[in-house]
């Protein structure tokens, strides 16, 4: 059990759930509506998907091997390496999934016939340990690099359809709609999670600012990072709407009404919350809000597939 707390397995669980909603309700029915049959095989996902995971897996890891000492000021109760594990055994845990991970990314690139695909997943391993020992403590980057891995954990199973069938220089072209709606999910993905990253940073304060971290909550003050926070999630709710425009075009009403009730109304109450929020616990429960704005948004899927008539 501590080992899947480490890992952060509920988290490792969406990251699936997510790749398998993409997969399923957007990718493959949008090639076969096309005439493409030929997609990616579900095992070859599952290696994609286990490669992913495996190496996320690691990178919380060693995120909390980095973190022994913050941990105890910002996250006493929560802490593991240190407490139940020690910081070698954490370590040795997270050289094992990195390099298990490495290995069946490099087999999954083997297989869709574009072996550098492997070199994603390596640089993605180098930039949750760089991440880890520094640059979390940097203003902004850190928060970066952890959307972008992120959006991209998501983009990768569009980027193996495209490699797989042979999309980037063959002669068919992968449905238009099909790229439109990935990138729109990955484009979500990238800015909710640098506003979760950027919450989370006032939340940590204390502990950052007492180890020499250099987040933006620390250089600013909290009141400045909050009104940052608050223009992101307003830039998130404009998305929302010219989504929705779109959507009004389209004929597409039941994910316009999706998008009322559990994307925007949940990002109102979040900046509501967040304007107003004080106390250390104030902006755990805005963490948690924008987890569940992510998910609600990422859970949309299968709404669109039905509102593109692929059910």
């Amino acid at each position: 059990m501590v080992y899947l707390k480490l890992v952060r397995w509920k988290n490792l669980i969406i990251i699936v759930f997510t790749q398998v909603l993409l997969k399923y309700f957007i990718i493959d029915p949008l090639m076969v509506s096309h005439g493409i049959n030929e997609t990616l095989p579900g095992w070859v996902f599952g290696l994609l998907s286990l490669s992913t995971i495996l190496i996320a897996g690691g990178g919380y890891v060693i995120n909390d091997v980095f973190d022994v000492k913050i941990d105890q000021v910002n996250k006493p109760a929560d802490k593991m390496v240190g407490k139940y594990i020690s910081a070698t055994k954490a370590e040795n845990f997270y050289w094992t999934l990195t390099a298990a991970g490495i290995l069946t990314g490099f087999m999954a690139g083997v297989i869709i016939d574009y072996i550098n695909f492997v070199f994603i997943y390596i640089l993605t391993a180098l930039l949750l340990w760089f991440y880890s020992s520094s640059l979390k403590k940097l203003p902004v980057v850190g928060n970066l690099v952890i959307a972008f891995l992120s959006a991209l954990s998501f983009y990768l199973v569009w980027l193996a359809e495209l490699f797989y069938g042979n999309f980037l220089s063959g002669p068919y072209d992968a449905p238009v709609i099909g790229s439109i709606l990935v990138w729109g999910y990955t484009a979500f993905a990238f800015i909710i999670n640098i506003l979760r990253e950027i919450i989370k940073d006032i939340e940590d304060l204390e502990g950052d600012k007492y180890f020499g971290g250099r987040t933006l909550p620390v250089i600013i003050g909290v009141q400045a990072t909050r009104y940052i926070a608050i223009g992101i999630a307003v830039f998130v709710f404009l998305m929302s709407i010219g989504a929705q425009y779109l959507m009004g075009i389209a004929g597409w009403y039941v994910m316009f009404g999706y998008f009322v009730i559990l994307i925007q109304l949940p990002l109102v109450i979040l900046m509501i919350i967040l304007s107003k929020a004080g106390q250390k616990r104030h902006f755990d429960n805005i963490t948690k809000l924008t987890k569940l704005v992510m998910i609600t948004g990422v859970v949309s899927m299968p709404v669109a597939c039905y509102s593109i008539g692929c059910v």
